[in-house]
């Protein structure tokens, strides 16, 4: 069921066309930045966009120009966890585990979870509680609960990854909020308006 309802919402994710990606996530990027939460945040942990996820090059190079600082996740395979990587510049991404964009080997500059005032966190689908279906590795269930308590976590996604569907299992951990390009759900009372 999890892994059917995973690979239906990551085809039609995949079949989108790249203008409308485009859009849709400068959308989303644009209503995350505007909010108070977003501004408050000295730290944020910002997944580094990779194939037909949401784009979040515009927050990166908002986060960069603003002179907040930029964590990034990188995937330790060995471990099956993620570590985490202040970066300076997108310049020091490079591909990673999975592919997916991450500090070079020389570029890394550990972080601690205790550092991050909100997490952007990505999924193949969320549901209105925030319980999430990521790519079946089990990365942020592991690393979500190591973050500070008044740390923020929220998943960034496309509106029809938005499911009912979800029967969460007692690992799973749910993100306080999910933002789409037409809404933004509280999933925990927090003063989040933008």
């Amino acid at each position: 069921m999890k892994e059917d309802l995973r690979r239906t919402i990551l085809s039609k994710r995949d079949s989108m066309d790249a203008a409308d990606n485009k859009r849709l996530s400068g959308t989303i990027c644009r209503s995350l930045i505007a909010l108070s939460a977003y501004e408050s945040s000295k730290t944020i942990m910002c997944f580094v966009s990779f194939r037909s996820e949401v784009n979040t090059g515009i927050i990166i190079k908002n986060i960069l120009d603003r002179g907040k600082r930029l964590v990034v996740p990188v995937v330790d395979i060995r471990t099956k966890s993620l570590k985490l990587s202040y970066v300076n510049s997108i310049g020091d991404l490079v591909p990673g585990a999975y592919g997916i964009p991450e500090p070079s080997p020389s570029s890394f500059r550990e972080a601690s979870p205790e550092d991050i005032d909100l997490v952007l966190v990505p999924g193949a689908c969320f549901n209105l509680k925030g319980y999430r279906i990521g790519y079946g590795g089990g990365y942020y269930d592991k690393f979500l609960p190591e973050i500070r308590k008044d740390a923020l976590s929220l998943g960034l996604c496309f509106d029809f990854q938005i499911v009912s569907s979800i029967e969460p299992e007692k690992h799973d951990i749910p993100v306080d909020m999910v933002l789409t390009e037409k809404r933004m759900i509280k999933t925990k009372a927090q003063p989040l308006e933008g």
